[in-house]
């Protein structure tokens, strides 16, 4: 249907088309790559009757099983990152609870040591510390499912843009509607809840069971602290807070890096300026509007938008800074067989230049003069001019630029423009050619500057296409800031939600520095109330419940950095300017970890520190 919707005759005879997406069932024991194998054959035999310029490896043929097309490949990462991200702060919360468990376990050791001696079985007390632990895993569960409700706006809210074309909205469009708590839902929550429950109660229920019945009983004025083991030795205390450590540092270290990539990202030098600048798309139906009526109609509007008021110029563009881009085709640097590159075309008006602010390095922009049949001319951006003619000047120059609706045309260099980043924020700028829209008129796209909001200029700019032809769709609103945080949209989901689970990492392992500290301060009453009896200041006393928080804080760190160290190797292709080992970045989040861990150790400590010792010799 392509040519004759389009009145495009050459549509799909013309051998520099790269815009088509075939979908096709295989036969059966067809295998995907058989398939890739015979399409790899035929892409070769394609490249011999017409060869396509070098560095083009995504216009070859490629097989891609359409279940992986279906959903954006770099946002299919990201939610496997953020998946790796929940699993993690799942584990961290197991750790935290099993260590305020066997806190609770020890409390409750002459209660345990009573059971045992009337006759209970260590299995049936096995049994009753896990099913409390469950209880407990069943309540998280279930405050997650409410919690998860508005954790479901969170992520609608920063839903990732797809990369726009026309495949993106055929088969790749993130449906925010089916992101919903469902029965699989919930029936997933309550086997992980369960699951949870019995993984952090099991440890508290073994060491409980196995309990020195004759010297638990003989344990009568010790209390339960009798035989506490400080948090420097080696004990499951101390080795699941260190294990804490570890996992948050892990969750911290990505999200500090993912943050300083998007603080990088965010300034990257685009090349054009986004403030100020209201962006549409119109659509102009090619049965209606001829070559002759486009350009007219695109004249029209451009004269009637600047007369509006608060409008500084206007523009028609094919493509917009950062989203992508509209069309690739080749440069030839000589009539026929010659040097050939590729380049993005961009068919603007005189103003683009003036309306993104994209400076004019030499030579001069388009014209009234530049119309359909006056001589074909063109602008090069700075990497073309440098890439296709090294130590020339092109302006003068004659190319042959091969476009999907007229064939290969001759035309002029007649300028050098700045370097724009089209294809995203996070890729270098391309070669660029562009052209004039009244000899190259692909689309009715206008781009306004304004004095003021842009945003206050739409219903004037909608007003004037209507009035031009009430029939045309005006969609894509939306002001060049917009656009631009729509471009930055995968990594901001990334950088936010992993930040948010590094957070909540972060809490947790502050709430289990301090349970561990806390509990150790309270089983360490007499031994610090002795100490104090016989000389020892309050500064000493903060000073030895804090330094041994900051010891365990220290062997997590030193288990956690190189964990980190290996497990950020998976974000290396999410991010922009920063590398995976980034020493900034885990400087950074490695003496955060220990300020929280110091802060969780001090309260405690402040307490130990004001201990009387006439009652803490009569504690227990």
């Amino acid at each position: 249907m392509s040519p004759s919707l389009l009145h495009v005759p050459t549509r799909l005879t013309n051998a520099g088309n790269f815009w088509l997406r075939i979908m096709a069932r295989s036969d059966h024991g067809v295998s995907a790559t058989q398939a890739g194998t015979d399409l790899d054959a035929l892409g070769r035999e394609m490249e011999k009757a017409d060869p396509h310029p070098s560095k083009m490896e995504e216009w070859r043929v490629r097989a891609t099983p359409l279940a992986e097309a279906k959903s954006d490949p770099a946002i299919q990462k990201s939610l496997l990152v953020m998946f790796a991200a929940v699993g993690l702060v799942l584990l961290i919360a197991c750790v935290n609870v099993a260590n305020l468990l066997l806190g609770r376990a020890v409390s409750r050791q002459k209660e345990v040591a009573v059971r045992l001696a009337v006759g209970a079985s260590r299995r049936a007390l096995v049994g009753q510390f896990l099913t409390e632990s469950v209880i407990l895993g069943l309540a998280g569960g279930l405050g997650g499912v409410f919690i998860a409700a508005y954790g479901i706006d969170l992520a609608t809210a920063l839903r990732p843009e797809a990369l726009e074309d026309a495949w993106t909205h055929y088969v790749r469009a993130l449906s925010t509607e089916s992101i919903r708590i469902d029965a699989w839902v919930v029936a997933f929550n309550l086997a992980v809840s369960t699951l949870t429950g019995l993984l952090f109660g099991l440890l508290p229920a073994l060491q409980a069971s196995k309990l020195d019945l004759n010297q638990a009983l003989k344990n009568v004025t010790g209390g339960w602290s009798q035989g506490f083991r400080g948090l420097r030795g080696l004990n499951s205390r101390s080795v699941l807070i260190v294990a804490e450590t570890a996992l948050a540092m892990v969750l911290l270290a990505g999200a500090g890096l993912m943050i300083e990539s998007f603080a990088r990202l965010l300034g990257t030098r685009l090349g054009a300026a986004t403030d100020h600048i209201l962006t549409v798309e119109i659509e102009l139906p090619r049965a209606k509007y001829t070559e002759a009526a486009h350009i007219r109609f695109d004249e029209q509007l451009l004269e009637h938008i600047a007369a509006i008021p608060g409008v500084q110029a206007a523009t028609i563009f094919n493509a917009l800074p950062a989203r992508g881009q509209f069309d690739h085709t080749s440069l030839d640097l000589a009539a026929e067989n010659g040097t050939r590159a590729a380049v993005g075309v961009h068919s603007v008006s005189a103003d683009y230049f003036r309306v993104f602010r994209i400076p004019v390095q030499s030579g001069r922009v388009f014209n009234d003069r530049d119309g359909a049949k006056a001589p074909k001319v063109l602008l090069v951006n700075q990497n073309a001019a440098r890439s296709l003619w090294p130590r020339e000047n092109p302006i003068g120059k004659h190319v042959w630029l091969r476009t999907w609706e007229t064939g290969q045309q001759e035309a002029e260099v007649i300028g050098i423009v700045g370097d724009v980043r089209y294809d995203s924020l996070e890729k270098p700028p391309e070669n660029d050619v562009y052209v004039s829209f009244r000899q190259y008129a692909e689309t009715a796209n206008v781009a306004v500057r304004t004095t003021g909001n842009p945003v206050a200029a739409t219903s004037a700019v909608v007003r004037v296409v209507h009035d031009l032809d009430k029939d045309l769709p005006v969609y894509g609103v939306k002001a060049m800031d917009e656009q631009i945080a729509d471009a930055t949209s995968r990594t901001r989901f990334s950088t936010v939600l992993l930040a948010v689970f590094a957070a909540v990492a972060l809490l947790l392992a502050g709430i289990g520095f301090y349970g561990v500290v806390a509990f150790s301060v309270a089983a360490r009453t007499r031994e610090i109330g002795i100490r104090m009896a016989l000389g020892a200041r309050a500064d000493e006393v903060l000073k030895l419940v804090v330094t041994d928080g900051l010891l365990l804080c220290g062997a997590g760190l030193a288990v956690g950095v190189p964990l980190a160290f290996t497990a950020t190797r998976v974000l290396s292709s999410s991010l922009y300017g920063t590398k995976p080992g980034d020493p900034l970045a885990f400087a950074g989040v490695s003496i955060l970890l220990t300020l929280v861990a110091g802060l969780a150790s001090y309260i405690p400590a402040r307490r130990a520190a004001k201990v009387d010792p006439l009652v803490a010799l009569r504690y227990e």
